[in-house]
C-alpha cells in the first residue's frame, strides 16, 4: 500500500467519524426535551391566591350592614375561639388513639374511651356550628334569611355530592333459602 492510498483512506475514515458525531449531535438535539434541571431556571409559578374566606362570601353574599357586619366579626371570632380550643382537645385524643393502636397490646378499654371522648367532642363542635349559625340567622333580616337559606341548602347539595362519591354500596341480603 503506498503512501497516498493510506491518506485518502484514513482522511475517509475521518470524514465518516466527523459525519456520525455530527448526525448523533443533531439526533439528541432534536429529540431533548427538557428534564427537572431545566426546571430550577424557570420562573416560580405565581403564588395561589389566598383562601376564600367563609365569613367574607356570607358578608357579601348577605349583604350585611355595618351593625350586623360588626355583630358577624363578633360571632365568627366566638365560633373560632369555641372550635378551636375543641379540636386542639380532639386532636389530642386522637392521637393517643392511634398511638395505643401502634402498639404491641393495644388497651380496648382506653381505646373505648378514647372513641367516646372523640365522639363526645365531635357533638361539640358540631352543637358549636349550629349555634353559630342561628346567631348569625337571627341578626339577618327577613330578606337576608332567605339568602341564608340559599347558602346552607348549596351547602346540603355540596356534602350530599361528596357522600355519593364516598357511598359504601352494599349489596343486597341474599334470598331465604327454599322450603
Amino acid at each position: 500500500m503506498d503512501y497516498f492510498t493510506h491518506k485518502k483512506i484514513l482522511i475517509s475514515v475521518v470524514i465518516i467519524l466527523i459525519i456520525l458525531n455530527l448526525g448523533t449531535l443533531l439526533t439528541i438535539w432534536l429529540l431533548w426535551k427538557p428534564g427537572p434541571v431545566h426546571l430550577l431556571h424557570e420562573p416560580p409559578p405565581p403564588p395561589l391566591p389566598p383562601p376564600v374566606s367563609v365569613q367574607a362570601v356570607m358578608s357579601t353574599e348577605l349583604n350585611l350592614s355595618p351593625e350586623q357586619s360588626l355583630h358577624f366579626r363578633k360571632a365568627s371570632e366566638r365560633f373560632m375561639h369555641r372550635s378551636e380550643s375543641i379540636l386542639r382537645v380532639y386532636h389530642r385524643d386522637k392521637r393517643r388513639m392511634l398511638e395505643e393502636l401502634a402498639m404491641d397490646h393495644p388497651n380496648s378499654v382506653l381505646l373505648g374511651h378514647l372513641t367516646a371522648e372523640l365522639g363526645k367532642q365531635q357533638t361539640e363542635l358540631e352543637r358549636v356550628m349550629v349555634d353559630y349559625f342561628l346567631e348569625i340567622r337571627h341578626v339577618c333580616t327577613p330578606k337576608q334569611q332567605a339568602k341564608f337559606k340559599g347558602i346552607i341548602d348549596l351547602v346540603l347539595q355540596r356534602m350530599s355530592l361528596a357522600g355519593k362519591e364516598t357511598e359504601v354500596q352494599v349489596p343486597p341480603p341474599p334470598p331465604p333459602p327454599p322450603e
